[in-house]
């Protein structure tokens, strides 16, 4: 009963669009959040990472480890996949970053480091992203 309840919290923080609410843009109606001055960005880029780590930190508390990868895997799914079609906005690579810095900040310094590489050698955000990704899992196993 406690995961569900931590599957179903992680959940929804993860679906809740905080910086949508907060300063995002609307085109045709959808909430874009990639596209202006650097500090919307980088304010984009941790408020998802607080996203998923405090749904991590509740499982973490409610549930000890497995709880914490019960939310770290929901607040994943809520982002990805949200109730309410509205608050669907994009992916969820840095809710995932962010679950990961609470379940292993080693890695994930790791993975930053990865990703600034491959992103200075490629210039290419959806294959710096794919590197990372790949990497982390490797290193992780």
């Amino acid at each position: 009963m406690r995961a569900l309840i931590i599957a179903l919290v992680a959940y929804g923080i993860g679906m809740f669009p905080f910086y949508g609410w907060w300063v995002g843009r609307r085109i045709n109606g959808k909430v874009i959040m990639h596209t202006g001055p650097l500090q919307d960005v980088v304010l984009w880029v941790v408020l998802e990472m607080t996203k998923g780590a405090l749904a991590v930190l509740i499982g973490l508390v409610m549930g000890g480890w497995f709880g914490a990868s019960v939310a770290a895997l929901m607040v994943v799914v809520g982002r990805l996949y949200p109730v309410v079609p509205a608050f669907r906005s994009g992916g969820g690579t840095a809710v995932a970053a962010g679950a990961l810095f609470v379940l292993s900040p080693m890695l994930i310094v790791v993975g930053i480091l990865i990703y600034l590489v491959s992103l200075l050698l490629t210039r290419y955000l959806g294959i710096s992203t794919l590197l990372t990704t790949v990497a982390v899992m490797i290193l992780s196993v």
